[in-house]
């Protein structure tokens, strides 16, 4: 437990952190727990110490849990849970103060498992980004306020040094990419490429965005998000593919992972990426792959087609890779999903078509839809992320054409739908045998289950994938059902099948709708 305040400030705000104060019982405390927990100092002797000889079952039993050769390393998320939980459990039965109890379990947390004196800065979820140019020379990227200074430094070289230990670092190399165990992301450069051993972590959300918390920050508007559900799913029978474009930092990973739970959970995922950064949370039947040394993303990629996946999801294209792909694509994979680093549609052609990807323009409109998205430093706002612009890839006369239908309005800092015509909803109209009113309301629809999400604030990304679980198996499926049966009356299901509504609006008041209300054991 820690507190922090930020001071605006120019170049940089300043990133304050203020420790507990803690008089010398509580210090000899912390330091005389870390010492019996770390076996050097008899159980016996702690307890008789402090007095609570009769809880010794409860500390044995804590001891057992305890892996000796993790002391001094970060752990995983769960683990550190677990062992804060037990943690303060144990310090109950030698402090009587509730506050007391809460700051003393996590100072000795963090003596036994943390990353020294920046683990404050893991624990902050305003914080995207960690940045330690050298020992005492400490940064972070704050959400709203960008880069800020903090008053934290390493005491000396030889702390630097263990600290680097901690994340895994062997040395030796010039540079390392490391996966931590919370799931961040650390670059670490050492000499002769920098003067001082550079380390940069992207921080892993413990707990992502999810589609309605893009929604709530206004990052997509409901409409866009209905539209894109659609596009994912392709109403069972035509998924589209799309890709997510922006440059460094702009949330393209976060917006790609929030889209994920729009994939049916009936499907076969198979992600690709250098680091783990995707977490597709209550996906069953999906494998994550990563590089490594000896199977780069091209391979990957390749070598997913074997493993008969429904989705193809690759973390970000920047090489190869995206030949295998596209492919993939032209032999009928459908709803890819993908990123890239581009400023907006038409550079992303351009750097689809260049070296190294170097994909034939014939090939670039099985992109069906494009995505971009921009961080802009608002006057109201500070820094935001927004969806900036949509647009639909198509080929005339042996060039690839960009057909905007969202674009960004500067007065509203909102994206907003244009006047032309959707080339997505007539090829979903023509493979899924809807017109385009009735493609209409189906996203209506699913707008109005989105606004009910956000007015409910169901915004976890495990409730709201939960809840589009629900929407695939009671309500989406039956409908296909009816529009098959009523296509082919000889092949209607028995009479046990439940109830289902067209595409069309029902007159009867048991067939009514979609509402969110028609859940059972809803999140």
């Amino acid at each position: 437990m820690f507190n922090a305040t930020v001071e605006v400030d120019y170049p940089f705000s300043k990133y304050i952190v203020k420790q507990p104060d803690l008089n010398a019982e509580q210090e000899q405390l912390i330091m005389s727990f870390a010492s019996m927990v770390g076996r050097k100092t008899a159980l016996e002797a702690f307890l008789q110490q402090y007095r609570a000889e009769s809880e010794e079952s409860f500390f044995r039993e804590f001891l057992a849990t305890i892996d000796e050769t993790k002391i001094g390393k970060p752990l995983e998320v769960e683990e550190r849970r677990h062992v804060l939980e037990s943690l303060e459990l144990l310090v109950s039965k030698l402090v009587s103060d509730p506050l007391q109890q809460k700051v003393l379990a996590y100072q000795i947390m963090d003596r036994l498992f943390g990353f020294l004196v920046v683990q404050p800065l893991f624990e902050d979820g305003d914080l995207e980004e960690i940045m330690i140019n050298n020992a005492i020379e400490i940064y972070v990227f704050h959400r709203t306020l960008g880069i800020c200074k903090t008053n934290l430094e390493f005491s000396s070289e030889r702390q630097f040094e263990f600290f680097l230990q901690q994340m895994t670092s062997q040395g030796g190399r010039v540079y390392e990419d490391l996966r931590l165990p919370d799931g961040s992301r650390a670059n670490i450069l050492h000499p002769p490429a920098t003067k001082h051993v550079s380390v940069t972590i992207r921080k892993f959300r413990v707990q992502p965005f999810s589609i309605v918390d893009l929604i709530k920050n206004h990052t997509f508007s409901v409409d866009l998000a209905s539209f894109l559900w659609v596009c994912i799913d392709g109403l069972r029978l035509h998924p589209l593919n799309i890709m997510i474009v922006g440059a460094t930092a702009s949330g393209k990973t976060t917006t790609l992972n929030a889209l994920s739970s729009f994939i049916p959970p009936s499907e076969r995922i198979v992600s690709m990426e250098d680091t783990r950064e995707l977490n597709l949370y209550g996906m069953q039947n999906w494998i994550p792959t990563r590089t490594t040394e000896e199977m780069d993303l091209e391979s990957l990629v390749r070598n997913s087609l074997r493993m008969r996946p429904d989705r193809i999801i690759v973390g970000e294209v920047r090489g190869k890779e995206a030949l295998p792909l596209f492919t993939a694509m032209n032999v009928g994979h459908r709803g890819m999903l993908t990123t890239l680093h581009a400023e907006d549609a038409k550079d992303s052609v351009k750097r689809l078509k260049g070296y190294p990807m170097e994909v034939s323009p014939d090939l670039i409109p099985l992109v069906d839809i494009v995505v971009v998205q921009h961080r802009i430093n608002s006057k109201k706002e500070g820094l935001i992320r927004r969806i900036t612009q949509v647009a639909e890839l198509s080929r005339l006369e042996g060039n690839v054409t960009v057909n905007e239908i969202f674009d960004f309005n500067l007065d509203t800092f909102r994206v907003q739908e244009t006047s032309l015509p959707s080339q997505a909803k007539e090829k979903l109209s023509k493979m899924v045998g809807l017109s385009i009113p009735e493609i209409n309301n189906e996203m209506k629809q699913r707008s109005q289950l989105l606004g009910y999400l956000v007015e409910k604030n169901i915004h976890r990304i495990e409730d709201v994938n939960l809840f589009m679980q629900k929407f695939y198996s009671e309500i989406l499926m039956p409908k296909l059902i009816q529009k098959a049966t009523d296509a082919h009356p000889a092949k209607k299901p028995p009479s046990s099948a439940p109830k289902t509504m067209g595409p069309s609006e029902p007159t009867d008041s048991s067939d009514r709708p979609f509402r969110p209300s028609q859940f059972r054991g809803t999140p």
